[in-house]
């Protein structure tokens, strides 16, 4: 059931409905300052297809989550400059990740940028909530979020998401310690952290991705790399740092911001960059 949408309002209505397919007009911006200052509620999506054709959604001052109920593909939509103040959310638990799926399934999502600032009630970017086999598969897409309590990327192991070329700059201003990996393993993805304060970075899963940021205090990296593949870490960003492997390997390489920048070099190492 296709529904095109011209307003935030129909909008919510049809990302609510089960079984429709809503889309939003080409370059479609809807300013949250001037449509609605302040959404006291979750943005509830229960439908099976989002297509944004460009669309940006921007200013969104949410107190809730993105809670997801259903195994619904998101696509080609902008969310920039997202105030969640948490104060919608529950007290912090491994669940409480701003996209928040309870979904019976994948949840998918191509194309999506999102940035923002999150406050005290979000622990995590991604969570989901259910058995094992439920996660986010997240291709092409960019964050850049400040995390003001969070520390991970994901809530868990055991449920999470896949990240597949995509980037994903984030602030842990307040993390111990910082998780990215787990056990859908993200692949082909850049991670910029800022954590001034962590000691120990979880990275488990990584394939073919780059770590570097503000890790100054990190002593520890726990990291198990997929046979055969190659990821690496700024020595720079984190020149104290120690790599503990598990049992698939430990083919994490610190190298320096200079051979960070070599593609020749990443290749030399086996890191696989320029190849299609």
């Amino acid at each position: 059931m296709s529904v095109e949408v011209t307003s935030w309002a129909d909008f919510v209505t049809a990302v609510g409905t089960s079984g429709a397919d809503v889309v939003i007009p080409a370059e479609t911006v809807w300013d949250m300052n001037e449509i609605l200052p302040h959404y006291n509620q979750n943005l509830v999506i229960n439908c099976d297809s989002i297509n944004g054709n460009g669309a940006e959604i921007k200013n969104l001052h949410i107190t809730g989550f993105f809670e997801v109920n259903s195994a619904v593909s998101i696509s080609n939509i902008t969310f920039s400059n997202i105030l969640a103040d948490g104060s919608g959310a529950d007290t912090v638990t491994y669940e409480n990740g701003f996209f928040n799926s309870r979904a019976n399934g994948i949840t998918s999502l191509h194309g999506v940028t999102a940035s923002g600032i999150f406050g005290s009630g979000y622990s995590a970017i991604f969570a989901v909530q259910g058995a094992q086999g439920k996660y986010w598969d997240v291709t092409q897409s960019a964050f850049n979020f400040d995390m003001q309590n969070g520390s991970r990327v994901c809530s868990d192991y055991v449920q999470g998401v896949s990240l597949y070329a995509c980037r994903v700059f984030v602030d842990f201003p307040s993390a111990s310690t910082v998780r990215i990996g787990g056990l859908h393993s993200p692949t082909f993805t850049e991670f910029v952290i800022n954590a001034p304060l962590a000691e120990q970075i979880d990275a488990y899963g990584i394939s073919s991705c780059t770590i570097r940021g503000n890790l100054q205090n990190v002593q520890e990296i726990k990291c198990e790399v997929p046979e055969g593949e190659v990821s690496v870490y700024s020595t720079e960003s984190a020149p104290d740092a120690v790599i503990n492997g598990g049992t698939w390997g430990t083919q994490l390489v610190g190298v320096t911001d200079a051979q960070f920048k070599s593609a020749e070099y990443l290749r030399s190492i086996g890191f696989i960059i320029g190849v299609s």
